[in-house]
């Protein structure tokens, strides 16, 4: 057993509290129930073959190969990416995406305004992550997204959504202005989902 200091301590004239007490058996304690780690257990007690795949971590990827072309006139979020998984376990969720996006045409220099897109990641309808705008003055980008996240155990569906919006170069703020008609093309999405259990 690993050795284990007092976490409180009583002196002459304190006020009794039961917590400072509990305290102190919780760090006893802990060392008995969990707290297992290289201390409390001799090395190769536990054989690979005793720990059945995904006990610790599961790793997934969705992915479209080739590329994915959506609406620029488009005025709602719209799916790139989605994946649906369950978790058997409370976990900590951490997405990844990663995709390389192309504009259509070329751009027309307007120093004021410009057409851009932003990311975002979603877990069951609701918004995790969303990124800054990608403007269509840098005609072709890289675009990764990473999120972590606590996933209580159950059904899921996680998305990779963007948007199209006309904005201001100098603060990329919205405007009011339609974006441009035309595809943008969004070359080998993927999104990677790792699953962190006990």
């Amino acid at each position: 057993m690993a050795l284990r200091y007092r976490q409180e301590y009583n002196e002459t004239g304190d006020v009794l509290d039961p917590q400072a007490y509990n305290v102190n058996q919780n760090e006893l304690i802990s060392e008995f129930n969990g707290g297992l780690d290289r201390q409390n257990i001799p090395r190769q007690v536990i054989q690979r073959a005793q720990i059945v795949d995904g006990a610790f971590n599961a790793v997934r990827e969705a992915s479209a190969s080739g590329f994915v072309t959506a609406d620029m006139t488009s005025r709602t979020w719209q799916t790139v990416i989605s994946e649906g998984f369950a978790a058997p376990v409370d976990c900590l969720c951490i997405f990844e995406y990663s995709g390389y996006h192309t504009w259509p045409g070329v751009y027309s220099g307007n120093n004021r305004l410009e057409d851009a897109v932003q990311y975002r990641i979603t877990l069951d309808g609701t918004e995790l992550f969303t990124s800054h705008f990608y403007g269509e003055s840098v005609l072709q980008d890289a675009v990764y997204l990473p999120c972590a996240v606590p996933v209580p155990a159950g059904q899921h569906t996680v998305s990779v959504e963007i948007l199209f919006s006309r904005v201001y170069q100098s603060s990329l703020q919205f405007s009011e202005e339609a974006v441009a008609a035309g595809l943008f093309a969004i070359t080998n999405p993927t999104l990677i989902t790792t699953e962190r259990r006990r």
